[in-house]
């Protein structure tokens, strides 16, 4: 299966993911994609998504859902007592 590129160009499979998506991504993405010449890619798709984590990761809300998780995953389980 490696170096085979042609699921890269397949648009029905990038339609099965993009309906995955909430209607707000999904509407993000065809915004993207009209500055296209060529149907997008999985390729386009996939830099587009890199792009759009990076960025949620410089949020600062995103910082703090983070260091609340950890925290809670630090703090030890109470027994449940029956």
């Amino acid at each position: 299966m490696l170096g085979q590129t042609g699921y890269l160009m397949y648009p029905l499979l990038l339609r099965e993911i993009l309906e995955k998506l909430p209607v707000q991504m999904q509407m993000n993405w065809c915004m993207r994609a009209t500055e296209f010449t060529n149907e997008p890619t999985l390729e386009d798709f996939s830099e587009w998504l890199s792009k759009l984590s990076l960025a949620a990761c410089r949020m600062p809300a995103a910082s703090k859902v983070i260091k609340s998780d950890a925290e809670r995953n630090d703090k030890p389980k109470e027994s449940l007592k029956a």
